[in-house]
């Protein structure tokens, strides 16, 4: 909480209310941009449910406001209609057909609350203090015989409400994109911003998922203006005269995915006489061609970096860009800022420089063709010279493994599932981290914990990706859920620390069956989000004091800014360091936010074709593995990825009872157990591609459990 919230919050503690002015007065501010700072923490603290604004203008604090209920709206149990949760998790009805455009996460207000017969409690509308999406993306359809749209990409039936004269020049299937509005007491939801395309047109799919959480997808005609003055060749003569280190006779070369056009990074290694390596990690100076606070920069930020939708690429930076002048492709002349490291035997970085240099990259390698060599030690064609390089690699890479093992890395063993195509023609390919992907990611892991120490060490504002530790109650509950499951966990005093941690994943991993599962699992229950800040900490999961990114500057923001200030400082230039902290401040905070938000558009985009092909695979049947347990569905996993639920009503093999002690179901009249890493067969009940859901039913029981199940039932 910020200071000036915390003074407002003290003030409204001895003050029944106050409107803008009376506080503008108050705290005797003259300044527009105080005033504005003033305005903006009031409508925060709104936001959080502390203050509550009256028709007269009047902020008072929410505690003291009756028949009020704040909160965030959600989906009922039953998933058939729109409820208010609060923080302590109870729930208020909103009257039905009552603004039927509120989408799950919208922070609103409920008043004129009365209880029902049954002891429910309903609410209306008072206020949209916040979307969760300032902007969807609708379908025109035919409704009662007259256009109206629809949310495109809804778990819940909504209607949005716009202009009809806007409406009624398009026609049925267009896809709009319009901006939501808060204000409850007009007839429209939002306003038309533009249109999209048609239903049917290729990609739309994956477009409607990245406007809805706030991505552009297009570029605008300024921003094609400046693109037109940038170069499409290195003026290689130039960059040498400007003390460029030429550095296009080491054998440098990159390593990626055979379809990646965007090469961020490219790496070189040579042995020295006294048993050391040198590694060369050459990153395209994206900052060279891209100007601070031009058009092209500004889109940049806003993005913040690109999103991998399946198949389909939006880049944070335009093509010519991204896979042109910046992209670090085979025996053509680039621009680099390179790292290059002196390391040990143990893996430790004993000497190290930064500079801005000009490469050629003698190959474009892929991890398949590398992961032939190293792991089947086969002859690929065109790779002959570089075997020895790349065995040599591969050595450093597990030295580099062995330095994480023993400073408490923690490896959760994710593997990642990528769907291409569409229709019946979608296809489903799980990739796993081999030695090629290894090499990669410890080289770079280790550049950019040199270049987070660099900075660090000069005591310069700057940008880092930090990772807090794990709340200790949450890794508890997890140990819990272990032992129940028939884990045998010994405890310690601090289990949030990185070797205890890292011990529980090695014990999950001996266990092939449930090794992905639950590692997930430890992942997504206990662990806190990583983000970007302007201060220092450590990253937990890495096991690194000094963490940050540096290697993708094509791909992400704060890579591009972290290259600016590792220039800045090289070249002595002042600034005011105070306001360049409250800039790295607010970019960390927002690419934090941005980032988050992709995952969420590419995940929601790998179950939009997950349920998209089994839409037309009802009855099929799968093995699978719960995932999760709770009192009224049980999630699985099937063996090609499949991710969805079964009701426990669909479960017709026993009368089902939940133990939430024992994170279990036992059947009363077979004594089936399920429980976390069950095996059973599955059949698809229903899928939605628009709802993003999949519904199995249970087929043949592949697993019985009967042991100590009386002694079960009594805990």
């Amino acid at each position: 909480m910020s200071i000036v919230e915390t003074k407002l919050l003290s003030f409204f503690e001895h003050n029944q209310k106050a409107s803008l002015k009376e506080l503008q007065v108050k705290f005797s501010i003259e300044d527009k941009e105080e005033l504005e700072v003033l305005d903006k923490n009031l409508k925060t603290l709104e936001i959080k449910g502390l203050l509550y604004k009256n028709k007269e203008g009047n902020y008072i604090l929410m505690s003291k406001k009756e028949n009020i209920f704040y909160g965030k709206v959600c989906l009922s149990s039953n998933k058939k209609e729109l409820i208010v949760k609060n923080d302590k998790n109870e729930e208020v009805h909103i009257y039905k057909n009552e603004h039927k455009s509120l989408l799950p996460g919208d922070i609103v207000t409920l008043n004129n609350l009365k209880v029902d017969g049954k002891g429910n409690v309903f609410g209306s509308l008072d206020k949209i203090l916040k979307r969760k999406k300032e902007q969807i993306s609708c379908e025109v359809i035919l409704k009662d015989g007259k256009p109206s749209l629809t949310a495109c990409n809804s778990k819940f039936n909504n209607e949005i409400k716009i202009d009809n004269k806007d409406l009624e020049n398009y026609g049925i299937g267009t896809i709009l994109l319009v901006k939501l509005t808060n204000d409850t007491s007009k007839e429209v939801d939002g306003v038309l911003v533009k249109e999209i395309g048609h239903k049917n047109d290729p990609d739309l799919d994956e477009k409607t998922i990245l406007y809805d959480h706030g991505f552009e997808c297009e570029f605008s005609e300024k921003y094609l203006r400046e693109l037109k003055k940038i170069p499409s060749c290195v003026n290689s003569e130039k960059a040498i005269k400007e003390g460029r280190k030429d550095l296009r006779n080491k054998k440098i070369f990159t390593i990626d995915g055979a379809d990646t056009k965007d090469i961020d990074d490219s790496i070189c290694l040579e042995k020295l006489p006294n048993d050391n390596y040198k590694l060369y990690v050459n990153i395209a100076d994206v900052s060279y061609y891209i100007k601070e606070n031009s058009v092209i920069d500004n889109e940049a930020k806003e993005r913040a970096t690109s999103q991998y939708l399946n198949d389909t690429v939006n880049p944070m930076f335009h093509p010519k860009i991204s896979n042109g002048i910046c992209s670090l492709h085979p025996n053509v002349d680039r621009l680099t800022l390179t790292c290059e490291m002196i390391i040990n035997k143990n893996g430790e970085v004993v000497n190290y420089d930064i500079y801005e240099s000009i490469i050629n990259s003698k190959k474009k390698m892929t991890y398949e063709d590398v992961n032939k060599i190293l792991r089947d030690n086969v002859n690929v064609d065109g790779y002959e010279e570089f075997k020895e390089d790349l065995e040599e690699m591969n050595r450093l890479s597990q030295i580099l493994e062995k330095a994480k093992e023993k400073r408490g890395y923690i490896n959760f063993n994710k593997s990642e599932i990528k769907a291409s195509g569409i229709g019946e023609n979608i296809k489903f390919n799980s990739r796993k981290q081999e030695d090629a992907e290894k090499i990669i990611e410890n080289f770079m892991l280790l550049a950019n914990e040199t270049i987070a120490k660099h900075a660090f060490y000069l005591g310069l504002p700057f940008l880092y990706r930090i990772h807090e530790a794990p709340d200790e109650d949450k890794i508890q509950g997890f140990l819990d859920l272990l032992e129940n499951i028939g884990y045998d966990c010994k405890r310690c005093k601090n289990v949030n620390m990185n070797t205890y941690i890292q011990n529980i994943t090695k014990m999950i991993s001996q266990n092939e069956k449930n090794d992905q599962i639950l590692s997930e699992l430890l992942l997504m229950s206990t662990m806190k989000k990583a983000k970007y800040s302007n201060l220092n900490q450590k990253h937990f999961g890495l096991a690194l004091k000094h963490y940050t990114h540096f290697t993708s500057p094509i791909r992400r923001y704060i890579d591009l800014e972290v290259h600016r200030l590792i220039k800045l400082y090289k070249n002595f230039v002042f600034v005011d360091y105070d306001e360049l902290e409250k800039k790295l401040k607010q970019i960390s905070n927002h690419c934090t936010e941005r980032s988050i938000e992709a995952e969420k558009a590419e995940r929601e985009a790998k179950e939009m074709r997950m349920a998209e092909f089994l839409e037309t695979k009802i009855g099929m049947e799968f093995e699978a593995t719960i995932t999760y347990i709770s009192q009224t569905s049980v999630k699985i996993r099937t063996k090609e990825g499949f991710e969805g639920t079964i009701e426990i009503k669909d479960l017709k093999e026993d009368d089902f009872v939940y133990y939430p002690n024992l994170s279990c179901l036992i059947g009363q009249r077979n004594n089936i157990m399920y429980k976390i890493g069950s095996n059973l067969k599955v059949k698809v009940k229903c899928a939605s591609k628009k709802n993003r859901s999949i519904k199995f039913t249970t087929g043949e029981v592949l697993e019985k459990k009967q042991s100590k199940i009386k002694k079960l039932k009594k805990s």
